[in-house]
C-alpha cells in the first residue's frame, strides 16, 4: 500500500508516518508537509492508495487541495 500523509505540524506528520509503517512490510508512506508539497508530489506520481490530508494547512485550505 502507498500512502501520501499531507500535515504541516512536523512532530504530527512524523508520528503518522511511524505508525503507518508499522502497518506492514508492504506499506509505503510519502509525507508532505504542506500543500505545495503534496501537489509536488502527486505531479511526480498519482499512484496513492491513499492520501490522509489535514485539512488546516498553512499554506492553504484543505478542500482546496482536495
Amino acid at each position: 500500500m502507498k500512502v501520501l500523509l499531507v500535515d504541516d505540524h512536523p512532530l504530527i506528520l512524523s508520528a503518522l508516518q511511524t505508525v503507518i509503517k508499522g502497518l506492514g512490510d508492504d506499506v509505503s508512506v510519502l509525507g508532505a508537509g504542506s500543500a505545495a508539497e503534496a501537489r509536488a508530489a502527486l505531479q511526480q506520481d498519482a499512484d496513492f492508495d491513499l492520501v490522509l490530508l489535514d485539512l488546516s494547512l498553512g499554506d492553504a485550505d484543505g478542500f482546496e487541495v482536495l
